[in-house]
């Protein structure tokens, strides 16, 4: 599956890993890869719930501490 590029990366803030899940609403335009651990999200009318990781199991419901710089 291709992404966009303008499409937002999600990063887990206490470990690094990609393999994070992030719990939206109403959101258009979610993209996963194969393996459905890595989500990118289009800035449509998305409003983030929650951030798991599911390598180190940190929680966090603020959306910037997610946001990969790539």
């Amino acid at each position: 599956m291709e992404f966009e590029d303008d499409a937002i990366v999600y990063r887990c803030p206490k470990c690094g890993s990609v393999s994070v899940q992030i719990l939206v609403s109403a959101c258009e335009g979610r993209y996963y890869n194969a393996y459905g651990d890595v989500l990118r999200a289009d800035t449509f009318d998305c409003s983030f719930e929650e951030g798991y990781c599911s390598e180190c199991g940190y929680k966090s419901m603020k959306e910037e501490e997610w946001m990969a710089d790539v």
